[in-house]
């Protein structure tokens, strides 16, 4: 006998748990956390950590509590950018929803250099930040 296939989810639905899981993407990768790194932390596997990201599987509202814990956010900053979402200010200062991927890889690159290295690429940054407009 076949198993039963449970209710299909609507566009709208889809769209929200891809929304949230940008928003889990985005304040794990603010946060210097590797998708393994938060999947331990929750305890669950990296395979279900990428569903969550992507949308695939929807978060429960325990495994919600779960995620805004480990990533110090509300649980409403996971749903940042959903119609009736919290304001931006609501998120963690480290990830406003404005941060685009390439200075969240920044952020990540330099929280893993070594303290001196970190203070010698702030001088350089700061060096080009001052020179002249292109």
């Amino acid at each position: 006998m076949a198993g039963k296939a449970g209710p299909r989810r609507t566009g709208d639905q889809v769209n929200v748990d891809r929304i949230v899981g940008t928003n889990i993407r985005d304040l794990r990768i603010g946060r210097s956390l590797s998708q393994d790194g938060l999947a331990k932390l929750l305890g669950i596997s990296v395979q279900q950590m990428r569903k969550y990201e992507t949308g695939l599987n929807r978060v429960t509202s325990s495994r919600m509590w779960d995620l805004a814990q480990a990533l110090q956010v509300t649980v409403g900053a996971l749903f940042k950018d959903v119609d009736g979402g919290p304001a931006p200010a609501e998120t963690a200062p480290a990830v406003d929803g404005r941060t685009t991927r390439s200075e969240l890889e920044l952020i990540r690159a330099y929280m893993a250099m070594a303290p001196a290295t970190r203070t010698k690429f702030v001088r350089v940054v700061v060096a080009l930040a001052d020179g002249p407009a292109p």
